[in-house]
């Protein structure tokens, strides 16, 4: 058993870093040793920043502490390196030795977050639910629910494609082949899935993971990529013989006005 996450008094040495360095802050120092001179004091001036945002919502003289620390760097330095770090401690998985993000580290990263607020782009946005999303999957958060809630949404979806496609379509056979195919293998996903999750948690008390549950684990992402390729399929066949001969129609008609 690993030692367990230490307190913020245990963490504090010096500025921001914590007495015993973390993997998310080793992915974070690490990037931070290849700077030097001025560029590293503010990068550093950042980090030390961030660390006094201990609420969750940080106050205006905060997120004015950082736009000056941007206009210091540069804006698309400062964004792209935030950016950069955040992506890199969002792809670390925990340890036996670091279960779960520390206080101390928690309130850098937190910090960093605010800080890319001022960016209000895609990426930035893409990003930030990533760290979410990735941390609360890690950590155990979210648990097994989302994923069945998206599975549930879209086998609900090819049902009612195809259902649509067999009553409005029953004699084209391209189109009715490719809705009953979609229908078979989607019809397996759902049952590799059920039958992944069972198995692990038939064998949860086994010493390393057994062949039976990373069969039917492999099996369903195999057979996901099956359902994606199937439901292109579809929309291309759908496209080919639905749409646009309706395109073609309502353009002649068009002409004919």
């Amino acid at each position: 058993m690993g030692r367990s996450p230490q307190t913020d008094a245990e963490q504090v040495a010096t500025g921001w870093r914590p007495s015993q360095v973390d993997p998310w802050i080793e992915a974070i120092t690490t990037d931070l040793a290849d700077l030097a001179g001025v560029e590293r004091a503010c990068w550093e001036s950042v980090l030390e920043h961030a660390a006094t945002l201990r609420r969750p919502r940080p106050s205006r003289r905060f997120l004015g502490r950082v736009d000056t620390l941007a206009e210091a760097i540069g804006e698309e330095a400062f964004r792209a390196r935030l950016l950069d770090w955040l992506e890199r401690t969002a792809r670390i998985q925990p340890t036996d030795e670091w279960p779960t993000i520390p206080p101390a580290t928690g309130d850098i990263l937190r910090g960093l977050a605010w800080a890319c607020s001022r960016f209000g782009d895609e990426e930035v946005a893409r990003v930030l639910a990533q760290l979410a999303l990735g941390a609360a999957a890690r950590h155990k958060a979210l648990g097994v629910l989302p994923h069945v809630a998206g599975a549930a949404i879209v086998t609900g979806m090819i049902l009612w494609i195809v259902v649509r496609v067999l009553i409005r379509h029953p004699e084209h056979q391209p189109l009715r082949q490719s809705a009953l195919a979609l229908l078979v293998v989607a019809a397996l996903q759902v049952f590799l899935g059920i039958a992944a999750y069972m198995s692990r948690i038939a064998t949860l008390d086994a010493p390393q993971p057994m062949a039976v549950m990373v069969g039917f684990t492999v099996a369903h992402v195999a057979v996901g990529a099956l359902t994606m390729a199937a439901s292109a399929v579809m929309a291309v066949e759908v496209f080919r013989y639905v749409r646009r001969p309706l395109l073609h129609m309502a353009t002649e008609a068009a002409v004919e006005a």
